[in-house]
């Protein structure tokens, strides 16, 4: 977007939204598209059914037109008009019912795989926050914060006090030099 010098971002958001999607995600091992579709997401004609040899000798876009008229092997399919209808006639020649229940399947083990991993990574994100925030016992100090509304510029972030009581939900009563907090934190 900066090369081009414009300021209308709508233009690019759809290729920021396919990287996004298309990327592996480090907590479920596999892309956003991938959990959801069960398969990668496809770009171009390097991910299409054609072979590589077809490919290569394609120079334009009336060379693909020329195979979706007349099949990869040279058997004639019929004329196709524009290469919107080229587009559609190419993608249902690829449809079949048991192509159709393999790819279903595949969606359920990705969705089922990236949910066993969002589970396995929110455990790892308890068990750290156990380890780093572990609880005080009675008669600890402990910094409070003090909310952006109740202060001033000059005020102090914290409020320090003492640690009086630790119920079983590990919601503490705090006493600080004016008394005892009515809240629990």
């Amino acid at each position: 977007m900066g090369d081009n010098n414009t300021t209308d971002w709508s233009i690019g958001i759809k290729f920021v939204q396919f990287q996004k999607n298309s990327s592996l995600h480090a907590g479920i091992r596999r892309s956003p598209y991938a959990a959801m579709y069960g398969c990668e997401a496809k770009v171009g004609l390097t991910s299409s059914l054609l072979s590589d040899e077809v490919i290569q000798r394609m120079q334009c876009e009336d060379g693909l037109l020329a195979v979706l008229t007349t099949g990869q092997n040279g058997e004639e399919l019929g004329p196709v008009p524009s290469a919107e209808l080229a587009e559609v006639h190419f993608d249902m020649e690829c449809a079949s019912p048991e192509n159709d229940l393999s790819r279903k399947e595949n969606i359920i083990a990705q969705r089922k795989g990236a949910r066993t991993r969002q589970l396995a990574q929110a455990e790892r994100m308890v068990k750290r926050s156990r380890i780093d925030l572990a609880a005080v016992e009675p008669l600890d100090n402990a910094a409070v914060p003090i909310p952006l509304v109740d202060k001033g510029r000059g005020d102090p972030k914290n409020i320090l006090g003492v640690v009086l009581e630790r119920d079983q939900n590990d919601m503490y009563t705090i006493g600080v030099n004016a008394g005892v907090l009515k809240a629990k934190m």
